[in-house]
């Protein structure tokens, strides 16, 4: 019993995180983001949205400073969406390139805000539609408007 316990401890099996057979890179559930990732996906595999997005030259966010958390105003919560940007950039080079099984949309979620300000919580269900307006406000919003 002790014998067995101790083997599945350490269990290492490497298969089970390289990328699939197929050559598709998947994207991690966190609990109820299956709407996020099934769109996410979806855009990414338009081959002209996902060039676009790959090609954007974006700076990486700011990090959190000790002002912003007091004061609430870290560069992921302003209406410009850049932060969502990048992380969407990093979320598609993940997908296009990792030989890893899935990508870990945390960081995604996090920066993602929603009309209260809120990052996404990945526990709660949200409707695609909703989402894909409020993502596409914000890419908008982080191309400037569409130049």
């Amino acid at each position: 019993s002790g014998h067995s316990r101790v083997s599945y401890m350490w269990h290492y099996a490497p298969a089970m995180h390289e990328k699939s057979r197929c050559g598709y890179v998947g994207l991690k559930n966190l609990g109820a983001t299956c709407y996020l990732n099934s769109l996410v996906q979806q855009l990414f595999l338009i081959p002209e949205f996902r060039a676009a997005i790959l090609a954007l030259q974006i700076e990486p966010p700011a990090p959190a400073s000790a002002t912003d958390a007091a004061s609430d105003l870290s560069a992921a919560d302003e209406p410009g969406g850049g932060d969502v940007l990048y992380y969407l950039q990093a979320m598609f080079g993940y997908l296009h390139e990792s030989e890893k099984r899935w990508y870990d949309t945390r960081d995604f979620c996090g920066a993602f805000r929603d009309c209260e300000n809120l990052p996404l919580n990945p526990s709660v269900q949200m409707d695609v539609d909703e989402f894909l307006n409020m993502l596409f406000e914000k890419l908008e919003a982080g191309v400037g408007g569409g130049r």
